[in-house]
């Protein structure tokens, strides 16, 4: 995952920091991410372009605040707001090929949780 990461709250300008995550699998609760990133108000994006084969995939998410998710630039998944950590479980249908996942995150204030697992039928 390309996590692009951003010190403010709308994904705007520039990023701070640009890094390799191999996982969306983050609970820095009251911390940051980077010393080059705020503790409250950051954002992030993080990219995957992936080869899959054909079938339904379910996707978990665990956040504190925003997220939304994009596959081939289609809004998946949407709950952009401040909330409590949130768990939500939901399923998509792939073609095979190769496909681009966005997930798209904020903190604003408090806690900071990013949490995105993708699981094909056969996992």
């Amino acid at each position: 995952w390309r996590g692009e990461y951003f010190t403010n709250r709308y994904l705007q300008g520039n990023p701070s920091l640009v890094r390799q995550d191999p996982l969306i699998n983050f609970d820095w609760s009251t911390g940051s991410p980077n010393p080059k990133i705020t503790r409250d108000r950051f954002s992030v994006r993080w990219t995957r372009y992936t080869y899959l084969i054909k079938g339904r995939y379910k996707i978990r998410v665990r956040h504190d605040d925003g997220m939304r998710i994009l596959v081939n630039n289609d809004l998946i998944y949407s709950s952009w707001y401040d909330q409590a950590p949130t768990n939500k479980a939901f399923e998509v249908n792939l073609e095979e090929g190769y496909h681009t996942f966005v997930v798209e995150y904020y903190d604003h204030l408090g806690d900071a949780v990013a949490q995105v697992d993708v699981f094909g039928e056969n996992n």
